[in-house]
């Protein structure tokens, strides 16, 4: 099995549309590309953060203590570093449809501790929400909870093929493990929307975070080029911290 930390935030990555971008082409040069990169990404960590993420990997996570008393500072800098951030289209068309929806403080609170706290990673993270929120569920859902109800034919069907499932037992130390099985299937848009769906109803296992096994990766009939792009980038948006990646 080939394991993987680099669940890593871009703090320096301002762009609010995730799936903007060309999708990159497949080349025979690929897994050498990656690997590059992987070794590229660590060698720009500190050494805490480094260390952070071989910690993430192997189950010794660090988690963070909420001071009930700090709470309505870190929001306060939430709502400033919103502010401050210029393309958030989907983000005050929700404002507008119902502020009480995109001001409530567990909802916010959700972004805050995926991203430790830290006000502006979480302001990124709540627009790219909505914006990711508008584009695969329409603006007539952009401020409701989704439920199945919600979901299209293909989207239930993508939800049920078991290609996509949380195992009922955790790792050793109690994450939540999401099995990611390769395989055709539903289109690209219904397995987006299959996710979306699925990690806004187990937000509550965010705080220790979730580690995600892929199997059948190097199955090449099974391997959906724009879906193997997009797929990663959803973590940006969701209040779920991805904290390793098994691929095998």
């Amino acid at each position: 099995m080939e394991q993987c930390a680099l669940c890593v935030r871009r703090e320096d990555d301002t762009a609010i549309d995730i799936f903007s971008g060309e999708i990159p082409g497949i080349t025979p040069d690929m897994d050498k590309r990656v690997e590059s990169e992987i070794a590229k990404q660590m060698a720009a960590l500190t050494v805490e953060a480094r260390e952070k993420a071989y910690m993430d990997m192997h189950g010794v996570p660090d988690i963070v203590t909420e001071s009930p008393e700090g709470i309505p500072r870190v929001l306060a800098e939430l709502e400033m570093e919103i502010d401050k951030i210029a393309d958030k289209a989907a983000y005050n068309q929700a404002l507008q449809q119902d502020p009480e929806y995109v001001h409530d403080e567990e909802f916010r609170l959700l972004f805050l501790r995926t991203d430790d706290m830290n006000p502006r990673m979480a302001a990124l993270r709540i627009v790219r929400h909505f914006q990711m929120k508008l584009g695969l569920f329409g603006s007539e859902n952009l401020t409701k909870t989704i439920t199945q109800d919600d979901l299209d034919k293909e989207d239930m069907e993508a939800l049920y093929s078991g290609h996509a499932r949380i195992l009922p037992s955790k790792d050793r130390a109690g994450r939540t493990i999401n099995l990611q099985i390769m395989g055709q299937g539903a289109q690209t848009k219904a397995k987006l929307r299959r996710s979306f769906y699925n990690a806004m109803r187990n937000t509550q296992s965010l705080q220790r975070g979730v580690v995600v096994v892929i199997y059948g990766l190097r199955n090449e009939t099974a391997l959906n080029q724009e879906l193997s792009w997009k797929f990663p980038r959803i973590q940006e948006a969701l209040p779920i911290r991805v904290v390793a990646v098994h691929m095998c």
